[in-house]
């Protein structure tokens, strides 16, 4: 007798794997398997008729997360979403199936609140036919975060009156918000990239340019005053700051200067310098005592006239802060608080003592 010989199929999981053709489509269906599976991306793949073919971890992972039930082979994709929204992915799914990808952004409220990617293409396996769609789902709730704080932070920016205009460790421009612009006469797309030097003719006092810059490398920081020349050859004054910027390990990447144009206030200071010092020669060149209070009685100011008739009669020197109705002898008090409450009214008061 012939002795006949079986040998086991080879297992992987428990699974006989057949040999020949099956052997190696099975192979590449367990590689596919494992290169899904290496991915954060929420993959699965469904057949025309919208039978589960395969599906990775990160999916598996993302419908418990839902609170959803296990998944098994008979998952239902509409569950994954709100009924409101069923007839929404079914038109997505349609639109993929007839061979068009599709892309679009989802927000789920439940267990939080979270942002999703949605990517459908049809897959074709067998000719021109489409034999699959795989619909790849990405959280994108940090990105889209950062998104809105970056709206935020440019709508912030472009409120404020004060330039503001960043730079990478080379000093090349790489933001410059609308205050900015309308300062110093600039486009900011077309000043993006170039350094700044380049862009902003400064004109600084007791210090050159060259300096300027060397210190912001040196020391991380710079401020004072420069004169910058507008486009229209207009020169204003400029309150500068400029101070270091760090990624979140520390590590210096650029710089940010905020700038604002202080030549009309400095103008209107001067203007109130001018104006105080031609009072002050007025008061103290006049041959009449005057003092100025305020509406409290309180000496704002007097001029030296009145400092040698309130000396002489009342035996005080006078002081800035000190209240005329207490230097007064008791008897005249009552009657000069009177006249000058009538006075601080806004009435004019002329009369003999």
């Amino acid at each position: 007798m012939r002795k006949v010989t079986t040998t086991e199929p080879a297992k992987i999981n428990g699974t006989a794997i057949p040999t020949g053709k099956k052997k190696k489509l099975i192979y590449s269906g367990m590689n596919l398997k494992a290169i899904l599976d290496v991915t954060d991306d929420a993959i699965i793949v469904y057949d025309k008729d919208l039978k589960l073919i395969t599906c990775n971890n990160s999916f598996n992972k993302l419908v418990k997360e839902f609170g959803k039930k296990s998944f098994t082979k008979h998952f239902n994709l509409f569950d994954l979403t709100t009924p409101d929204r069923k007839e929404i992915l079914r038109e997505k799914i349609d639109t993929a199936l007839k061979g068009e990808i599709v892309n679009y952004h989802v927000l789920y409220d439940h267990p939080v609140k979270r942002w999703f990617h949605i990517h459908m293409y049809p897959v074709k396996t067998n000719g021109t036919d489409i034999d699959a769609i795989c619909i790849a789902v990405r959280d994108i709730t940090q990105q889209k975060k950062n998104q809105e704080t970056l709206v935020y932070q440019g709508t912030l920016l472009d409120t404020i009156d004060v330039s503001i205009v960043s730079t990478d460790l080379d000093f090349r421009i790489t933001e410059i918000n609308t205050a900015a612009e309308k300062i110093f006469g600039v486009v900011g797309p077309e000043v993006i990239g170039r350094k700044h030097p380049e862009v902003f003719a400064f004109e600084f006092k007791d210090i050159t340019e060259k300096e300027v810059y060397h210190c912001i490398q040196a020391t991380g920081k710079w401020s004072g005053e420069t004169v910058y020349t507008h486009p229209d050859g207009k020169k204003i004054l400029i309150s500068a700051s400029v101070s270091s910027v760090y990624d979140e390990t520390g590590k210096k990447i650029g710089y940010v200067g905020v700038d604002k144009d202080i030549t009309e206030q400095r103008q209107t200071e001067e203007k109130a310098s001018r104006s105080e010092a031609y009072m002050k020669s007025i008061l103290e060149s006049t041959p009449e005592a005057l003092l100025l209070l305020n509406t409290g009685h309180y000496i704002i100011a007097f001029n030296p006239r009145a400092k040698i008739i309130l000396s002489k009669f009342l035996k005080v020197s006078p002081e800035e802060g000190m209240n005329l109705i207490a230097i007064l002898p008791d008897f005249r008090k009552e009657d000069a608080k009177q006249k000058l409450d009538y006075a601080s009214h806004g009435n004019f008061i002329e009369y003999e003592v």
